[in-house]
C-alpha cells in the first residue's frame, strides 16, 4: 500500500511539475519546426490605437450614478425591509 500511494505522489508531482513548464512544448522530438512566413513585419499602429487616451484616467461604469436612498435600512432585520419600527 505504501508503494503503491509512493508511486502515486510521484506521478502527481511528476505531472505537476511538467504542467507548470511553459516550453514543454519544445520537448516534443516530433513536432515539425514551424517557419516564419516570408515579409517584412510592420505595426498595426506605430502610433498607438486611434481614440484611445492612454494618459486620461479610465472611464466611469454606467451604474456609478446609482441612487442611493433607496437601499434598505442597514439596521433592518431581513424579514423587515418595507416595515418600519416603534
Amino acid at each position: 500500500m505504501t508503494q503503491a500511494l509512493a508511486r502515486l505522489a510521484l506521478a502527481a508531482g511528476l505531472a505537476l511539475a511538467l504542467a507548470g513548464c511553459e516550453s514543454m512544448e519544445k520537448f516534443n522530438p516530433f513536432a515539425e519546426k514551424e517557419t516564419r512566413l516570408p515579409g517584412s513585419r510592420q505595426q498595426v499602429f506605430p502610433e498607438g490605437v486611434p481614440g484611445v487616451d492612454y494618459s486620461a484616467a479610465p472611464s466611469q461604469p454606467s451604474n456609478s450614478n446609482a441612487v442611493l436612498d433607496r437601499l434598505p435600512d442597514p439596521a433592518a432585520k431581513p424579514g423587515q425591509q418595507g416595515q418600519q419600527t416603534n
